[in-house]
């Protein structure tokens, strides 16, 4: 079983990754304008580990990518495939 101490960099990314949404949402930034400043400027007292950067990074991302026009086309092929089914099980059922 990992210990506490081995996850601390996901703790510590997910607490970057926060930090760097914040200044996104209140900013009005882009997201590599705030991964830009964010890793420039620092924000911690320590410097972080690549792995750190990397996840906190691939984290924004994916929020920002959500946010975006980018989800529409995901929830509706989820809703597509739901509808699918669901005529498929009435079509068995009426069968």
């Amino acid at each position: 079983m990992a210990s506490a101490e081995s996850w601390a960099w996901a703790r510590q990314a997910r607490e970057a990754a926060v930090q760097m949404l914040y200044q996104w949402e209140i900013g009005r930034l882009s997201v590599p304008e705030v991964a830009d400043s964010f890793w420039r400027i620092g924000d911690t007292d320590v410097e972080l580990p690549e792995r750190v950067r990397e996840r906190a990074s691939a984290l924004v991302a994916g929020t920002d990518f959500l946010s975006s026009g980018a989800r529409r086309p995901l929830w509706s092929s989820l809703h597509d495939l739901q509808v699918s089914q669901h005529e498929s099980r009435r079509g068995d059922a009426g069968a």
